[in-house]
């Protein structure tokens, strides 16, 4: 069930906030927001018809008057739905307001886009543009992300899996190496590697694409260390792969087979070099595992049957089912009906590798959601052993990084 509303607020919904406050003297204000920053934002309570869904209220205090204020929530007030996340003001104060009617498993990143008097709502920005967001500062759950003031915060709802581990896991106790290494045909290529502290049990081997999000970001070695420390995962050495920007990551995970081979070929073994130096003992290919999201799902799934000596497992968050070769494909190439994409084609006619595969994706991300399925009976056909999760939320690292230690438990079970 929700925790309970804040002390003197009986009803949190934002259609009886607002009504009660309207036009209220400032210290009154004051006083109600004193009051919601004890309990923390998003305000949670029980809806009134479907034990299985929250009403959260998501508020925002303005320093000076504004034309607009914009709740960017993943899949859910962003894309078609973007005009649902417009708030509100209550008259007469500082506050703006709105309430969504959500499951309550539900997890997603959202921040606030506060807009200047006289500027229209805004539309939908593409990944990577628009202003960015500021994060809720009365949220208690550490940010997803922190970029000087922008930021992402994380709304979980009381059903939702706990993720203990990435909120503010202690700092781990190895290394981080910050390398370039030399590839063939290209720039070096820029990496992180997190070093465990040696010990006489090996270590596993991630290899993360999109390295800077996971270390800068997410810090995903305290994260793994703790979950290590909690019986759920074995100890695991971290190699980040980084890109060299927005077009270098959309050709590179576009299913490049020179960038999967320079990944197993020269990038794993300058890590497990570097590992060796550091006194830790590695463990053998099946406790070496590629994850990737969205482009970087599709690469994994690819290197599945592309380099599969190097890896006994591939993980993929919610693969780019829709990219197929020529450049031309968009998201919205993704056909609704399941029928066999280009990675599916790949794994159903290409020789089985027995590499093992874990499929993660969201039940707000569309028509992937059935591909996937599809994807997964292609898996089994072929003899692969292999898992397909379905989580609820979305195209979001806030979901993805629960995800990967879900998936890493469930690769090192005996």
């Amino acid at each position: 069930m929700p925790p309970a509303p804040p002390t003197g607020l009986s009803d949190v919904r934002f259609a009886s906030l607002a009504p009660a406050l309207a036009h209220a003297p400032a210290g009154e204000v004051g006083r109600f927001w004193e009051r919601v920053s004890r309990r923390g934002t998003p305000l949670l309570t029980a809806h009134p018809e479907d034990p299985g869904r929250r009403l959260a209220t998501f508020l925002w205090r303005a320093a000076a008057p504004l034309g607009g204020v914009h709740l960017s929530a993943n899949r859910v007030t962003d894309k078609q739905r973007h005009a649902e996340g417009e708030m509100a003001p209550i008259p007469g104060t500082d506050v703006w307001g709105l309430t969504l009617d959500l499951p309550a498993a539900l997890r997603f990143s959202y921040g606030f886009t506060p807009r200047p008097p006289g500027t229209p709502p805004s539309a939908p920005a593409l990944p990577g543009e628009g202003p960015g967001t500021l994060p809720d500062p009365l949220n208690r759950s550490r940010p997803l992300r922190a970029d000087g003031p922008l930021g992402l915060s994380v709304f979980a709802g009381d059903a939702a899996p706990p993720q203990p581990e990435w909120e503010g896991a202690a700092p781990p106790p190895g290394r981080v190496h910050r390398a370039e290494v030399p590839v063939p045909g290209g720039a070096p290529r820029r990496v992180r590697l997190y070093a465990p502290a040696p010990s006489d049990a090996p270590a596993g081997l991630l290899v993360l694409f999109d390295g800077k999000v996971w270390f800068g970001d997410l810090h995903a070695p305290a994260a793994l260390e703790a979950a290590a420390a909690a019986g759920r995962i074995p100890p695991f050495a971290v190699l980040g792969v980084e890109n060299h920007g927005r077009a270098d990551r959309v050709a590179r995970l576009g299913a490049d087979p020179a960038f999967l081979h320079a990944v197993a070929e020269h990038l794993v073994p300058w890590a497990e070099r570097r590992l060796a130096g550091d006194g830790v003992r590695l463990a053998g290919r099946e406790r070496r595992v590629l994850c990737g999201q969205s482009l970087g799902g599709l690469s994994a799934l690819f290197a599945a049957v592309q380099t599969p000596g190097a890896y006994g497992a591939v993980i993929a968050h919610s693969p780019s089912m829709w990219w197929r070769p020529g450049g031309t494909a968009t998201p919205s190439s993704l056909g609704a009906g399941g029928e066999p994409d280009w990675i599916t084609r790949q794994i159903a006619e290409r020789p089985a590798t027995g590499v093992r595969v874990r499929l993660d994706v969201g039940t707000r991300e569309g028509p992937t959601v059935a591909h996937a399925r599809t994807l997964a009976a292609a898996l089994r056909s072929r003899g692969y052993p292999h898992r397909l999760a379905v989580y609820e939320g979305g195209h979001d690292f806030a979901c993805w990084r629960g995800a990967l230690l879900d998936g890493l438990a469930a690769l090192s079970a005996p």
